[in-house]
């Protein structure tokens, strides 16, 4: 595949002109003018459309997808091949669920098809599957098939939506929703979503000597003005700053300190400018001073900055700069940062003319030092109890950040990602630049904090991550975040501070920003999950006992059941029921438990194995009432003498069948509870929590005994009237279904505590 610069992906992404303006200032690297999107073929050069620059277009069918790149260095020169190398491969859920068969209640009758059944369904109310099922099957067939799991699936997972929305958790694709689920890595950036984003200044070190911030600071120390030079924050008219909340709380400062930056940069305008870079970690101005000379300020990362400086100011001298005064310098950059503050330097130096082309080499070098500032950004009161609730769930929580490495341990420290100490744990992008893919793959699990990182290593994270078959959710909010929120299984927006490409990129998007929302999230999706099984088990469970009654009863010819009273069962019994036990609340012990994995699927965890006894037992039980009715007849001759034996076998045939047709209904009601907890007893969990079930059963219950009790109604239903035995009988076989099962739930509690212990012992 040619190797390109790329730009943008097309298809289904998202970017407007307004965008693609938006992405050219963030790196000022080419100019905002009209761009012409030419088809990547040498022989025919037509032009498709006016964005900006000359951009190319190449489809590439593994992607499915147009991607949109330039045959010249961009804005995105140390980006190539970024977007091209998204994951091809679905959701966890998607993956899954393409080999399961789940359009029909029948399994094997017909699958969803390969997207999958949350992908699959056409219809919510599913009424073009009832309407083809009617013209292409016969009544007997179609009846069975019209219990559909998938609509009902993606009923439950847009209620999760709904739910996730009012806990500010915004989806925008609607399988994220069981993913959440089964997230194994949360890959949080810190600022803004472990910590406030709310900047202040704590210390500044200048002339050797570090101070609290509160103390008086002359207003030409150079170290105040560079920060405030070296600065893009705005002043609005009625003094409110808009900016970085790191520039911002800088300006802040001098404003405290009684500097008037409006009126130094009304003495020393900016001239020109090196926007801040995320590989250089540096941001350079240019003044022009009343001498006739330039002022380059620089501000920057202090490892970095340090390295381009030769000179230092102590108390207003310029000297140059010896080891002993390097190592002073670094050591208390050092002793902050363990401090858990963010540190920047600042430095600078003087020109006597401007270079015709504004580079890094040629302004951010050979520069005077001229002091440290210290910032906090306090953690949310909230994200030490989130990272504990998400380690006691099995999610490993990594902290990802372009802080000094020392600053980023404290912070862990502090959240509880790491333990105290432990700076193993911790891997800065130079370090991971020294490995390969292969060696990262191999040591990821030592490292749970990543400090002075770029994009494309968010990337690499990611990656290196799912290579060990994990679930990774991955928040971002810059423009270059979009890969690596493109590559996780779960990529997470931020809807205050992100771009509107990182929103665009992303499966769900915090309203507040805020680590705590994530791991609701992931409780919610495992919730929804849970839900999914739940309703899952129920339907195919009514269904194979339907299938086995009919497919037995036929082979001893009997006739048990018509197809009218199949239709009122699958509409009445499985509908309400279904979509009420997908709002069931969360078992208790839900995040206790350790994620499921990505191979898991919705028969995992004994669900399998509880719809085929489960199944066989609703069949067995429905045809032992109808055998029972046959075997000891209301009616006999006894007791209806002069009737023929034609028209006494006829009476005796409707008991039966109406007996037969009401225990499989109301056991379907009843079996519902049993199906609250795959393996918990419904009375730990709780059989009356969820008020919405409560109503869906009594509404069940009331619509099938309606149509055997009112008169008119029953023979529609070609159903008879039961005497007070019988309706005895129907419902001691319809309730046993909830005993029965939970003796079965009682031994496969007691034998997987015998296993976990004998596993223990050995």
């Amino acid at each position: 595949m040619k190797k390109f610069n790329v730009v943008f992906v097309g298809g289904g992404s998202t970017y407007t002109p307004d965008m693609m303006e938006l992405m050219c200032l963030v790196k000022e690297t080419f100019p905002v003018k009209k761009i012409v999107l030419y088809d990547n073929d040498e022989e025919r050069q037509e032009p498709i459309g006016q964005y900006g620059e000359v951009l190319f277009r190449e489809y590439y069918p593994e992607l499915e997808e147009y991607v949109y790149t330039t045959d010249k260095a961009t804005a995105f020169k140390d980006m190539d091949f970024a977007f091209v190398q998204i994951r091809a491969g679905g959701l966890p859920m998607r993956e899954q669920d393409e080999k399961i068969p789940l359009k029909y209640g029948v399994i094997g009758q017909e699958t969803c098809g390969p997207g999958g059944f949350a992908y699959g369904i056409r219809s919510v109310l599913a009424m073009k599957d009832l309407i083809e099922d009617i013209r292409r099957y016969s009544p007997d067939t179609w009846i069975l098939n019209y219990s559909n799991p998938a609509a009902i699936v993606t009923i439950i997972l847009a209620l999760g939506t709904q739910v996730m929305a009012k806990r500010n958790s915004v989806i925008r694709k609607l399988p994220a929703v069981e993913t959440l689920g089964s997230t194994d890595i949360i890959a949080s950036d810190k600022t803004g979503t472990l910590t406030l984003n709310q900047m202040t200044v704590e210390k500044l070190y200048t002339d050797f000597q570090q101070k609290s911030a509160k103390a008086a600071i002359e207003k030409d120390n150079m170290a105040l003005k560079i920060m405030n030079y070296a600065n893009d924050t705005k002043i609005a008219q009625d003094g409110t700053l808009i900016g970085d909340p790191t520039e911002t709380a800088l300006v802040q400062f001098g404003i405290d300190q009684r500097l008037d930056l409006k009126e130094s940069l009304g003495k020393e305008p900016r001239i020109g400018e090196l926007p801040f870079d995320s590989d250089r970690k540096l941001m350079s101005t240019i003044h022009q001073l009343s001498n006739g000379k330039y002022l380059v300020a620089v501000k920057g990362a202090p490892d970095v900055l340090i390295q381009r400086t030769t000179r230092v100011l102590a108390e207003g001298q310029e000297t140059a700069m010896s080891e002993k005064q390097r190592n002073e310098i670094l050591f208390n950059n050092a002793d902050m940062a363990k401090q858990a503050l963010r540190v920047l330097a600042m430095a600078f130096k003087y020109l006597d003319e401007i270079p015709q082309t504004l580079t890094s080499e040629l302004l951010e070098n050979d520069l005077c030092f001229a002091g440290l500032v210290g910032m906090i950004d306090p953690e949310r009161a909230e994200a030490a109890e989130a990272v504990k609730m998400a380690k006691d769930a099995g999610i490993r929580p990594i902290m990802i950040t372009g802080d000094h490495k020392d600053t980023a341990e404290a912070i862990a420290v502090r959240l509880g990602i790491v333990h105290a100490g432990n700076s193993d744990a911790v891997l800065t992008g130079a370090e991971l630049n020294e490995m390969s893919d292969e060696e990262f793959a191999k040591q990821v699990y030592h490292y749970s904090v990543y400090a002075r990182v770029s994009p494309e290593h968010k990337v690499r994270i990611v990656k290196a991550w799912q290579q060990e078959g994990k679930v990774v959710a991955m928040t971002g909010d810059g423009v270059n975040d979009a890969p690596s929120l493109k590559q996780a299984d779960i990529g997470i927006g931020m809807g205050i501070t992100g771009t509107e490409v990182s929103k665009g990129a992303s499966d769900m998007v915090l309203a507040d920003d805020n680590f705590a929302t994530i791991v609701v999230a992931v409780e919610e999706g495992r919730k929804v999950f849970s839900n999914i099984q739940k309703t899952v088990q129920y339907l195919l469970a009514a269904n194979l006992g339907e299938v086995l009654t009919l497919f037995i009863a036929t082979m001893f010819a009997w006739d048990t059941l018509l197809p009218i009273h199949l239709l009122w069962i699958n509409l009445v019994t499985d509908t309400f029921p279904a979509i009420a036990l997908g709002m069931e609340p969360a078992e208790k012990d839900l995040m206790s438990h350790k994620p499921r994995g990505r191979r898991s699927n919705l028969f995992s965890g004994g669900v399998f194995s509880s719809i085929i006894y489960q199944g066989i037992l609703e069949g067995g039980l429905t045809l032992f009432v109808y055998w029972f009715a046959i075997q000891n007849p209301a009616h006999t001759a006894l007791n209806m003498p002069g009737l023929s034996a034609q028209a006494l076998y006829s009476l005796q045939h409707a008991d039966a069948l109406t007996m037969c047709f009401a225990t499989l209904g109301f056991m379907q009601l009843f079996h519902a509870f049993n199906v609250k907890s795959v393996k918990q007893s419904i009375f730990k969990v709780g059989p009356f929590r969820n008020k919405t079930f409560n109503w869906a059963i009594l509404l069940s219950f009331a619509l099938m005994g309606v149509i055997i009790l009112v008169p008119g109604l029953n023979d529609i239903f070609r159903v008879a009237s039961l005497n007070g035995t019988q309706w005895g009988v129907v419902a001691a076989a319809s309730f046993s279904i909830i005993p029965i099962v939970e003796v079965v739930k009682f031994l496969q509690r007691k034998t997987s505590v015998e296993k976990v212990e004998e596993a223990v012992i050995d």
